[in-house]
């Protein structure tokens, strides 16, 4: 029967041979460190892939201004990639100044080979430049023009780099763009002291205008525009709205009357209660409009109460010429909370108010 068979077979096996030996158990392997997990690249609507173009870059702020998100910590515009692979970074201040934010046009060579005209740049304080233009550009970054301040136009298309002006014509021998294979290094035709607006083709990659970032000198103010197509129709300037209060009092304070009482505040505690208005003054400024934005002086009096609140506000002397501004500083000034005066009465201050807008670099390697 085969069961009986298998059985002794079984038993021979095991009866013959050396002498089994027994079997040492193996130690327990000691863990070794996990791996730190990978870092991950930078993901958001502000990651644009590394082979992006310029139209992915409007596309990116596009997205970012409709978020509402548009306001940024950073220093730079452009942050290139850290890592191969890895997306670009926009890191500026998005301030769209035409909503919505259109896509590039694919080509701008036609219209710019054939044209010595000013362009006309459209930004979020208004109109630089003149209405008799070829091409006109919409700003989207945050940078406020400075009054008085040269405004260069750098497009870059599939042929090269062109240089245009906001405000007048260039020369018959500077139509011409610098050929991508002469554009390297510095740019002679830009000044430091120049607002520089930097716009271009959809498909230029992302690497050609980064280059373009990296050659500008130091101290320019540089924004993004993207150009708008020829059917876009581009709208008047409005009308300077006409100011009714104009919160000056250019002759100062009112008197105080009859009867009231002079107090006293010591100097550190003015100091420290006027330490919030600077961060209010400065977004004050920021979300102003026209050539106000590029600040100036203020100068603010206040009158603060025996209980240590502003009761009176006012600015005395001007250089940033707006009532929207003014009344924004005012507003900022009465928020303050003093320390009651001691001995009790009245206080008057005049404070000046030196504004400035801030701005990005260009570049963050």
């Amino acid at each position: 029967m085969k069961p009986p068979m298998l059985l002794v077979a079984l038993l021979a096996l095991g009866c013959g041979g050396s002498e089994p030996r027994p079997v040492e158990p193996r130690p327990s392997a000691t863990p070794g460190p996990e791996p730190e997990p990978a870092e991950a690249p930078p993901s958001g609507p502000r990651a644009i892939g590394p082979a992006s173009s310029f139209g992915d870059l409007v596309a990116a702020a596009s997205v970012v201004d409709d978020r509402g998100e548009g306001a940024s910590s950073h220093d730079c515009m452009l942050r290139r990639p850290e890592r191969q692979g890895w997306p670009w970074l926009l890191e500026a201040d998005v301030a769209s100044s035409v909503r919505p934010l259109p896509a590039p046009p694919e080509d701008l060579d036609a219209r710019l080979v054939v044209s010595q005209q000013p362009v006309l740049v459209l930004s979020r304080w208004g109109q630089i430049g003149s209405r008799a233009f070829d091409v006109a550009v919409a700003m989207f970054t945050n940078a406020p023009p400075l009054p008085g301040q040269e405004t260069v136009v750098l497009i870059l298309t599939d042929r090269g780099r062109y240089r245009r002006l906001a405000d007048r014509r260039v020369s018959a021998g500077e139509i011409e763009p610098v050929p991508a294979s002469e554009a390297t290094g510095s740019i002679p035709d830009v000044s430091g002291s120049a607002m520089v607006v930097v716009t271009a083709e959809a498909g230029v990659p992302l690497a050609d205008v980064a280059r373009v970032l990296a050659a500008l000198p130091d101290g320019a103010r540089v924004a993004f525009a993207v150009p708008l197509g020829e059917e876009i129709r581009v709208p008047d300037p409005p009308e300077p709205p006409a100011d009714r209060d104009t919160g000056m009092c250019p002759d100062g304070l009112p008197e105080l009357p009859a009867g009231a009482l002079r107090g006293t505040l010591a100097r550190d505690q003015i100091v420290a209660a006027l330490g919030p208005l600077r961060d209010r003054a400065r977004r004050c400024l920021e979300t102003s409009a026209g050539t106000r934005s590029a600040g100036g002086l203020a100068e603010v009096m206040m009158r603060v109460g025996p209980d240590g609140s502003v009761i009176e506000a006012c600015v005395v002397n001007d250089e940033l010429g707006g009532t929207e501004l003014r009344h924004c500083l005012i507003q900022a000034a009465r928020e303050i909370r003093f320390p009651a005066p001691d001995p009790s009465g009245h206080v008057d201050m005049s404070l000046p108010l030196r504004l400035t807008p801030t701005s990005q670099r260009a570049m963050c390697e």
